[in-house]
């Protein structure tokens, strides 16, 4: 006869528990018995136990992201360099993320433009972004294609 045992955690994480099962089959050649069965179950609990309070041992470590946030100080450990790079990174944050959006718009928005309407996007003097006709050989043939086969307005 042929056992396998196994375990799995039943429940929440309050009110949990362990259910521990063994399969046996008949037939074959014996490998040693209940005491084999008996310790897969042992080692298949405790493994199961052990994957099921692992989260529970987690650290939690204050975060500083760019500077900013509650671990920063003790993330410097006192250091006047490290403070200031951290102060310099906390001013520039908010540069860093306007153009991180904004590169984001170009590279995708751009393509979206190029590829639907023929035309490209550009960033204006004043911060605001605008279409702007693409004059290649290429647009200028899609255009003449267009401009065909669009029905003329004064026809109904």
């Amino acid at each position: 006869m042929d056992c396998v045992g196994f375990a799995s955690v039943v429940g929440g994480v309050k009110g949990g528990g362990m259910r521990s099962s063994v399969i046996c089959s008949a037939g074959g050649e014996k490998r040693g018995g209940w005491e084999t069965s008996v310790k897969g179950v042992v080692a298949a609990s405790v493994g199961a136990v052990l994957l099921w309070a692992g989260p529970g041992f987690a650290v939690e470590v204050a975060r500083c992201d760019n500077g900013i946030g509650p671990g920063c100080a003790a993330a410097a450990e006192g250091n006047d360099f490290i403070l200031k790079l951290q102060q310099r990174s906390a001013e520039k944050n908010e540069q860093r993320q306007r153009e991180l959006l904004e590169d984001y718009w170009k590279r995708n928005y751009g393509d979206y433009f190029k590829f639907d309407q023929n035309k490209e996007l550009v960033k204006n003097d004043d911060g605001t972004w605008s279409l702007k006709n693409i004059d290649t050989p290429e647009a200028r043939a899609m255009r003449a294609v267009a401009s065909q086969i669009a029905p003329s307005k004064d026809k109904k």
